[in-house]
C-alpha cells in the first residue's frame, strides 16, 4: 500500500478494495472511507468490558453506530496501512494505559467485516494489537466471541468525519 502525501501530511487511502487475508476468506461489509490523513485517526473510543470483563466485536459495533456523524469507524485499509508505515501510528494508541496495567493493546477495526466461505456463519473483523514493546502485528476475531479485556486495552479506531 502507498503512502499518499498532500500538503498536509500522508493520508491512508480507505476507498479501495480490502485485502483478504486468507483464500477461504471473502469481504460481507466494506465501508469505503476516502482518502483520510492520518492525523484524523489519533481518536479512538476505549471500550470496557462487560460485568464479566468480556467484550465481543458485536458489541463493539453496535457502539460505533450510535455515535455514528460524530464519530466513524475505521475499515482494515487503514490496519493494513499502518502495519506497513507503523512509524505514522499515532501517539495516542501507545498511551492507552501504562503497560504495567495491561498485557496488550488491540485496536479494532470495524468498517469491513468478513466470512469463511468454508463456514459462511462466521463473521471475522481483524485488528492490530502490540504485546508489551513488540511491534504491531494483527490478528482477527469472530464477531461474537468474547474475549477477556482485563488482559488489554481494547479500541476501536475512530476518524473525524470530513
Amino acid at each position: 500500500m502507498k503512502t499518499v502525501s498532500h500538503s498536509g501530511g500522508s493520508v491512508v487511502n480507505c476507498h479501495t478494495k480490502p485485502h483478504i487475508p486468507f483464500g477461504h476468506w471473502e469481504v460481507v461489509r466494506h465501508v469505503n472511507s476516502g482518502q483520510i490523513p492520518v492525523a484524523s485517526f489519533s481518536s479512538f473510543m476505549e471500550v470496557v468490558g462487560n460485568q464479566n470483563g468480556q467484550v465481543c466485536p458485536q458489541a463493539l459495533i453496535l457502539k460505533v453506530k450510535m455515535f455514528k456523524g460524530r464519530w466513524q469507524a475505521a475499515n482494515s485499509c487503514a490496519l493494513d496501512f499502518f502495519l506497513e508505515h507503523q512509524d505514522l501510528i499515532p501517539s495516542s494508541w501507545e498511551e492507552m494505559a501504562p503497560w504495567e496495567k495491561v498485557k496488550a493493546r488491540r485496536i479494532f477495526f470495524l468498517d469491513t467485516i468478513f466470512r469463511d466461505r468454508t463456514d459462511p456463519a462466521d463473521l471475522y473483523v481483524r485488528f492490530m494489537f502490540k504485546k508489551t514493546r513488540e511491534t504491531w502485528s494483527w490478528d482477527y476475531q469472530l464477531v461474537t466471541e468474547p474475549y477477556d479485556a482485563d488482559l488489554s486495552v481494547v479500541a476501536v479506531t475512530c476518524v473525524s468525519p470530513h
